[in-house]
């Protein structure tokens, strides 16, 4: 599709844009439709101070762009700056890089735009011309009704089709396996074998002695003794306990190893503690072929420590739960979910010279976004990092799933 194609090819033009093109059709369209306006403005008028402005609170603003994947890091892109409740085209901004990233949204726009019309002529000629339709022929059943009947609405009542049970199936199946994968989270032996990994002591020392150094700095943030004790256990968790692997060593040589586009059969050990996939990494110095079960357990992960997001996540759930706290697995985009209290500042966290919190101008945005609504806090953690967003859902209690 000519769409597809320019958006993947503006990739190296414009890594923003390209992940704007990563949206469905209507949110692209509606996004880019506000992007080629506010660069448009300021292109129009280039000295008038309104158009070199965006309020976070605006409501076009908050509700068609923060929320979009690659909208925000658009606008970033032409040149706009963070500032306190604005984002600012500032005058030593290039007006060439706007331009630029203006005319490839619009190109694109455009051709989307295209092919949508084409598309929709082409359909519209398939389409009988109504004076052309044979009329319909009753149906011979007793009530004297069409054989496809419709409800009030008009919709048809014909059963779902084949793929659609399947659909539904496929998804319940889903539900019904992470209920009870979490359930796993509950168990007090479990949580007691995490217990036994996790410096507690350590960890409290840490929290109080940042939380001191916090509120000393900010003497009236809202925070808690639990908000940086969350924080001791992610920092612990990701330097000192859990690693990321994407190959592993070789078991025989030591040596490094690279992943082949095959997965080994587990065996009955692996299957035992959850790992239906089992990558091939295999050693080219010594052409050993190396086992690296991807295991679904939390209990084998406090054991293996090493994985990806979903280890990661699935092993780090158990240990927030295992210290008290409300959490819940997150299994689309994998990660964990913690409640915070209201109140935690980046800047605060910032000034105690330990930035726990990696986050993203558009996520950051949407904390200051939220910030201003009222909203809750919930503190997102996975394998990259961490992140404070304000949402208005509650935080479920005990283990979950989103």
């Amino acid at each position: 599709m000519a769409a597809a194609a320019l958006g993947s090819s503006s990739g190296s033009a414009s890594p923003a844009v390209a992940e704007l093109c990563q949206n469905t059709p209507e949110t692209f369209l509606e996004a880019s439709k506000l992007l080629l306006t506010y660069a448009d403005n300021i292109l129009r008028n280039p000295n008038d101070e309104k158009y070199r402005s965006i309020r976070i609170g605006n409501t076009a603003f908050s509700t068609r762009l923060l929320p979009v994947r690659g909208a925000v890091e658009c606008l970033f892109e032409m040149g706009f700056e963070e500032g306190e409740t604005h984002l600012i085209f500032p005058k030593k901004a290039s007006v060439e890089q706007l331009q630029k990233i203006r005319d490839l949204i619009a190109i694109e726009r455009s051709s989307r735009l295209d092919g949508s019309n084409k598309s929709h002529k082409i359909e519209s000629s398939q389409q009988p011309a109504a004076s052309t339709q044979l009329p319909t022929t009753p149906s011979s059943n007793p009530s004297g009704l069409n054989q496809h009947t419709r409800n009030r609405q008009g919709q048809s009542s014909d059963p779902p089709s084949a793929s659609t049970v399947t659909a539904d199936s496929a998804i319940l199946e889903v539900l019904q396996s992470n209920i009870q994968h979490v359930l796993v989270y509950e168990n007090p032996a479990l949580q007691e074998k995490a217990l036994a990994c996790i410096p507690v002591q350590e960890l409290n020392r840490k929290s109080q002695e940042k939380l001191s150094r916090a509120r000393r700095l900010d003497k009236g943030t809202n925070i808690s003794d639990e908000d940086f004790l969350l924080l001791e256990l992610l920092h612990w968790f990701k330097e000192e306990f859990f690693h990321w692997v994407n190959n592993i060593l070789c078991s025989k040589c030591g040596g490094q190893t690279r992943s082949r586009d095959r997965s080994l059969l587990p065996n009955d050990d692996e299957l035992k503690w959850g790992a239906k996939k089992v990558e091939d990494h295999y050693c080219d110095a010594c052409q050993f072929s190396n086992r690296f079960p991807r295991y679904n357990n939390p209990e084998k992960l406090l054991e293996t420590r090493c994985g990806r997001c979903g280890e990661w996540a699935n092993c780090f759930t158990l240990c927030c739960r295992a210290l008290g706290f409300e959490a819940r697995y997150v299994w689309d985009y994998t990660g964990t979910e913690c409640g915070m209290s209201r109140g935690l500042k980046l800047t605060t966290l910032k000034e105690i010279g330990k930035t726990f919190l990696r986050i993203s101008k558009r996520q950051k945005l949407i904390q200051k976004f939220r910030i201003m609504s009222g909203q809750k806090s919930i503190l997102l953690l996975s394998s990259g990092g961490c992140t404070v967003m304000h949402v208005k859902m509650s935080v479920t209690s005990h283990s979950s799933m989103k």
